[in-house]
């Protein structure tokens, strides 16, 4: 019983570690991509997805263990994340917006150095076709 409640607390302690470096993570991409710096987003993908793997089998070890009595533990530490988890996807979202009025704004320009005007709506309005 002992060794039993000894395992089930050193998963949940592994589990609310990798909960906090995971939250870490999150902070420190969202104030670089708030302040607008330079950086390398494949790292923080990989942070995360390493992370995430880390929490479904820490999980699941604790699922085969009988952790069922930290279950309200675990859940009260995932709040916090999850609240993280929603900032960090508003500011992932606000720059790709941004991404795409960009990218918008630069295609056009684009057809617009390209184009000789022939085929425009103001040129077929005034029937210069060619």
């Amino acid at each position: 019983m002992v060794e039993e409640f000894n395992r089930s607390s050193a998963l949940v302690l592994a589990f609310f570690g990798v909960v906090e470096r995971l939250e870490r993570t999150l902070e420190r991409e969202g104030e670089v991509l708030c302040h607008g710096r330079h950086f390398a987003l494949h790292d923080f993908i990989h942070e995360k997805s390493y992370a995430l793997l880390e929490l479904c089998r820490i999980r699941s070890a604790m699922r085969i263990a009988g952790s069922e009595r930290c279950e309200e533990d675990v859940v009260a530490r995932l709040h916090p994340l999850r609240l993280q988890l929603e900032r960090n996807l508003a500011v992932l979202h606000l720059h790709l917006r941004a991404v795409g009025e960009i990218s918008v704004s630069i295609a056009r320009a684009i057809q617009d150095h390209e184009s000789d005007g022939t085929y425009s709506v103001s040129s077929i309005r005034k029937g210069n076709t060619k």
